[in-house]
């Protein structure tokens, strides 16, 4: 996923009984459905579903800052939050 699209994520999009999240309108404009993994559904259990709103309610720029911390802690160079999705997409095929 999209950081956009992680940190707009609404409870209400989500069906942890299907194991998917439904993005009403991504980056290019078109609706979709994301199978979730049974760990991701474990995880947000465990956060406690709500009705409504934001699962995380993070700024994109607390989650820059934070990422950016991470980096600095672990010392690896030149990450960046994007390669996260481009490795998902690599290992999935």
């Amino acid at each position: 996923m999209r950081k956009s699209e992680i940190l707009n994520m609404c409870w209400q999009d989500l069906s942890l009984e299907k194991r998917t999240l439904h993005i009403p309108r991504s980056k290019n404009g078109h609706s979709r459905t994301i199978p979730l993994s049974s760990g991701v559904v474990a995880l947000l259990r465990r956060l406690k579903p709500k009705n409504r709103g934001v699962v995380f309610p993070v700024t994109a720029n607390a989650l820059r800052l934070s990422w950016d911390r991470v980096l600095m802690r672990t010392q690896i160079e030149g990450f960046r939050f994007h390669d996260l999705r481009h490795e998902a997409i690599s290992r999935f095929f």
